[in-house]
């Protein structure tokens, strides 16, 4: 479940305007009982007055396009195991299309 440290960091994004994406590892070792109860909670703390995100399951490619223009009032959530390599391309693909932040080139030159 959850702990005080994951509801601390949700409030940490979103304070500071930091996209927030929930990925769930080990779903290959996981019961699935404890995994259900999991995502409960954590939709709970992320519909949460203070934190404020819509939950958003993303299960193919499609989904990730769907979010990228609303990850303000969305948080993306996916399941990803290393074992067996499932999710691991979405998340990839996820992570390569958020938006950059910093503009590092600019930087190069001082």
């Amino acid at each position: 479940p959850p702990t005080h440290m994951t509801q601390h960091h949700l409030n940490l994004c979103c304070s500071f305007g930091i996209p927030t994406i929930i990925v769930f590892t080990k779903i290959d070792n996981c019961p699935e009982h404890a995994m259900k109860s999991s995502k409960e909670e954590l939709v709970k703390l992320l519909r949460a007055p203070d934190v404020g995100r819509k939950p958003f399951v993303i299960k193919k490619e499609a989904d990730i396009t769907t979010c990228m223009d609303k990850l303000h009032t969305l948080a993306p959530m996916m399941d990803v195991s290393c074992v067996t390599g499932e999710g691991l391309n979405l998340l990839r693909k996820l992570l390569f299309s958020l938006p950059k932040r910093r503009r590092h080139e600019l930087k190069a030159n001082r």
